[in-house]
């Protein structure tokens, strides 16, 4: 199983595959298509798209090796942890919430 955090304003780790402003990081490839990467690992059958607020959601489901992969990309966030009353996203109660199926 997959979960991936990640805010459209990181500098650090950014989504777009541009080179990251801090401490020397590389290129790494769009957040997206690592996402289908692990999705088509995993042989997911299905994608649901959701937008909430500020945040993009895409969801891999019914994996034949019953392994999901969800993708938030949070529209203001920067690389910082995300919480309900600032992001509507609380991503530690998300965290468990993914993981606890596992």
């Amino acid at each position: 199983p997959i979960l991936q955090l990640s805010g459209k304003l990181d500098q650090i780790v950014p989504v777009n595959r541009l080179m990251g402003l801090y401490g020397g990081w590389g290129r790494a490839s769009k957040i997206l298509d690592i996402m289908e990467y692990w999705a088509e690992l995993n042989k997911s059958d299905v994608r649901e798209f959701l937008q909430e607020d500020q945040t993009k959601i895409t969801k891999y489901l019914y994996s034949k090796r019953n392994k999901e992969v969800w993708c938030y990309l949070i529209e203001n966030l920067d690389h910082s942890l995300s919480f309900e009353d600032q992001y509507n996203i609380d991503a530690p109660a998300l965290v468990l919430e993914f993981f606890s199926k596992y």
